[in-house]
């Protein structure tokens, strides 16, 4: 008679999501290898430290994926956010140098349009966990000098 054990494919962990949490969450604690393998054991998983290993890599891709965009989009906030208070200030200055009504008008139209526009960057989650990190930073105690 021939075995009936169905042989896994080599990449059926990937379907697994109580192996893949499992691991995830040895990551956050910074458990070793080993460490893992025990956990893994414990819920009835026999899965070798290679395999684990290749779960570590395939899960820590995308976070540091994650955290690029993340830096990209909020340096792209703050630096739109500075471009907009630039276009402010040059024509709050047009504003009031000029003697010309319909030159006035269309100052105070981009005036208005540009805080609009902040308003909307100031909106967005990444701005305002960017704003809630250097809060953060200004009240640690280390950071006094």
């Amino acid at each position: 008679m021939k075995n009936l054990k169905q042989k896994k494919s080599k990449q059926w962990y990937r379907n697994n999501t109580e192996v893949i949490d499992t691991v995830r969450y040895c990551m956050q604690f910074r458990l070793t290898e080993k460490e893992t393998h025990k956990k893994l054991l414990e819920r009835g998983y026999n899965i070798g430290i290679r395999t684990i290993r290749r779960i570590k890599k395939e899960q820590a891709i995308p976070q540091r994926l994650d955290e690029i965009v993340e830096q990209e989009s909020s340096a792209f906030i703050i630096e739109s956010i500075d471009r907009l208070d630039d276009v402010e200030k040059k024509a709050d200055k047009v504003f009031d140098e000029s003697k010309n009504d319909y030159v006035k008008l269309q100052a105070l139209g981009m005036i208005l349009k540009s805080r609009k526009d902040k308003a909307e960057f100031y909106d967005t989650a990444n701005f305002i966990a960017l704003l809630g990190r250097k809060l953060d930073n200004k009240n640690d105690p280390l950071e006094k000098d």
